[in-house]
């Protein structure tokens, strides 16, 4: 079958090519085993490949695959907003806290030195 027979069946590309037909029936099989339909798809070289001579194979399966996997892919992304909020809010702590131990070092200073000072001049 060619890309334009697999489309035309109202399969997609799911983004595994390889030049290897037996590698890319092994992920054709994985994706039908998931309960999607898929199949295997003879690619012809492309005229901008840099000299490579032959074809390559890929997998198209059915919309729903491509849409499931997009699903997939957001639920975790949204998952990790979690994670990344909470990084971002122990990071601002963490620095928050650093601020605030320097304002402590650079007052003890100020009052140090105000202390010199008025000890020279002999105020105290």
């Amino acid at each position: 079958m060619n890309e334009k027979q697999a489309q035309e069946q109202g399969y997609r590309f799911t983004g595994i090519y390889t030049r290897y037909i037996e590698d890319t029936k092994i992920r054709a099989k994985k994706i039908r085993a998931k309960g999607y339909k898929a199949v295997t798809v003879t690619v012809p070289d492309s005229p901008y490949s840099r000299g490579t001579i032959g074809r390559g194979y890929s997998v198209y399966a059915e919309k729903r695959y491509g849409w499931d996997k997009s699903i997939v892919l957001l639920e975790k992304r949204l998952s990790n907003i979690g994670m990344t909020k909470m990084k971002a809010w122990e990071k601002y702590q963490q620095e928050l806290e650093e601020i605030m131990a320097d304002k402590l070092n650079i007052e003890k200073q100020l009052i140090d030195l105000k202390i010199k000072i008025d000890l020279e001049r002999g105020e105290v």
